[in-house]
């Protein structure tokens, strides 16, 4: 699968239905806003990167685009020199807190996030490189002929059953079908995370540092 037309097609195709094009259309952007905060492997990045500025203390998305699109952050870290730093992660009412006024400048030790930017504390007093890893949701292909779209690729069945979900529940008024879609769904998900697992298992059992 790797369009949106080709998932339409098969869904009509399977639903037996060719008088629903719109409908499925709608189901398959309902279906992948119901997952848009799940985490799958295929949302997982560490490829958002954007420079401090001296003096910059807010960072959205002039600075980078995807900023307001951030599901989850795994961790944030910057380079200075050869030298990698974490950022800590704190509540944003900490730096609000600390900030006085924006003067405290220096080296980033934390960051916040709130209103789809990126607050960074103490100021940056210079230009640092810093990376984001975490998770970032896919968009929705942006037409029907779009290719490489992970919800249409990654994510084809879990996204295909639950469109078909949608349309038993609020189109096609068909109980039987959405309990069928509902196992099918879930099915899919725990297939999905399964694979996660066995990728990002290590096998080993190691002491935790609490």
């Amino acid at each position: 699968m790797s369009t949106k037309a080709t998932m339409i097609e098969r869904i009509a195709d399977e639903l037996a239905r060719d008088d629903l094009t719109d409908q499925i259309d709608r189901a398959i952007v309902d279906a992948i806003e119901a997952f848009r905060t799940e985490r799958f492997l295929f949302c997982e990045t560490r490829a958002l990167t954007f420079n401090t500025a001296d003096g910059q203390e807010f960072y959205g998305s002039d600075d980078l685009a995807d900023i307001p699109n951030i599901i989850a952050f795994d961790f944030v870290t910057y380079l200075d020199g050869n030298t990698v730093f974490q950022l800590s992660q704190v509540e944003p009412v900490d730096i609000e807190m600390a900030s006085l006024n924006g003067t405290a400048k220096g080296s980033p030790s934390a960051f916040a996030y709130f209103a789809e930017q990126i607050r960074i504390y103490p100021v940056p007093s210079n230009v640092w490189p810093v990376r984001i890893t975490g998770q970032l949701s896919p968009p929705a292909p942006a037409g029907p002929d779009t290719t490489g779209n992970r919800w249409m690729t990654d994510g084809e069945r879990l996204v295909r059953a639950r469109a078909k979900l949608e349309l038993a529940l609020h189109v096609v008024n068909d109980d039987a079908l959405a309990q069928r879609m509902n196992l099918a769904m879930e099915d899919y998900r725990s297939q999905m995370a399964k694979r996660a697992n066995r990728k990002m298992g290590t096998g080993v059992i190691r002491p935790m540092n609490l």
